[in-house]
């Protein structure tokens, strides 16, 4: 027998039980994103920073471990959708996390208190009464609606969790920024109710009833994203905690944008577990710019009584 041969096995059948041993105890962590600026159909207005949104998650998710699966704008079809989350019954395990996070137009149907998340490729259809006429705004323009069968309902996101293994099941949703028909329509996800929700689950709207998710340029986000992204970048990855942050931080912050007589944005949040975990690194911090020097004095000249040119040297 050669001795190097049996030392060489030994060595890589010890070398794969680490392994083995290394991936039992690394907890199994997917996120999947979704994020829409621009829709398909005209009717639906443009949003600014949906993808921005799911995108700077994303960045947050892959730097703690996470496995991040994208549909950003043409991308997230309803057909796309519905396939990534029929696999989430294949991700997460019993003792890791799974987050689907939707970003864009989403809506809830007065009518049937159901919610939806708008794909890329929705269709629009004229509002009609009972009597199949169609509607017309006070300005005389038909009232338009997407289709609700060709959007994804929140139902097949609760059943997206609710298939997957994962110990730590969370939703997040800024959605609502503009819905059409704005008075026939509640706030995404307002009509859920927290028996609805899977075992060890945890969702986090935007906003509640009646209420629409700001976006501006100054944030460079959604108000509900910004503050989140903050929340997490200060070490909350418990959901529970998180959620008790971002509430009025969404609040504060979007007190400084509404204009008069716009509702306010208040984040509603729903968990069926005590400890509901995002398991991202405990030091895990945003990326800040570097604290500027302090600036010397201005470069200035003048001219003296008998024209010599003197030039101010800043002090050391």
């Amino acid at each position: 027998m050669n001795p190097f041969r049996t030392g060489l096995s030994l060595a890589l059948m010890l070398a794969a039980l680490a392994l083995d041993a290394v991936a039992q105890e690394t907890p199994d962590k997917y996120a999947l994103l979704i994020g829409i600026n621009q829709y398909d159909h005209d009717e639906l207005s443009n949003l600014e920073f949906p993808e921005t949104d799911a995108r700077s998650f994303g960045e947050v998710f892959q730097s703690n471990g996470y496995t991040v699966e994208y549909l950003l704008g043409s991308k997230a079809k309803l057909s796309a959708i519905r396939r990534a989350l029929d696999k989430c019954s294949e991700r997460g395990s019993n003792r890791g996390v799974i987050v689907i996070g939707v970003f864009g137009h989403g809506i809830e149907f007065e009518s049937t208190k159901k919610s939806y998340f708008v794909p890329f490729d929705v269709e629009m259809k004229a509002l009609r009464d009972k009597d199949n006429k169609a509607l017309f705004t006070p300005g005389g323009l038909p009232m338009m609606a997407p289709n609700a069968d060709k959007m994804v309902s929140i139902d097949e996101l609760m059943i997206a969790m609710r298939e997957s293994k994962a110990k730590n099941k969370v939703l997040l949703a800024d959605c609502c920024r503009d819905d059409p028909n704005r008075a026939r329509f509640r706030s995404f996800g307002s009509g859920l109710k927290q028996n609805e929700l899977p075992k060890d689950a945890a969702v986090f709207f935007a906003c509640s009833e009646n209420e629409r998710a700001y976006e501006h340029k100054d944030w460079g986000h959604g108000a509900f994203t910004k503050c989140v992204l903050e929340q997490l970048a200060l070490g909350k990855t418990l959901m529970g905690s998180l959620a008790e942050e971002v509430a009025p931080a969404v609040e504060l912050l979007t007190s400084t944008k509404r204009t008069l007589g716009e509702p306010a944005q208040t984040p509603r949040f729903l968990s069926t577990g005590a400890r509901i975990d995002l398991m991202l690194k405990s030091n895990f911090r945003a990326k800040t710019p570097p604290i500027p020097k302090s600036s010397p004095e201005p470069e200035s000249e003048r001219t003296n009584s008998i024209g010599m040119q003197l030039k101010l040297i800043p002090a050391f």
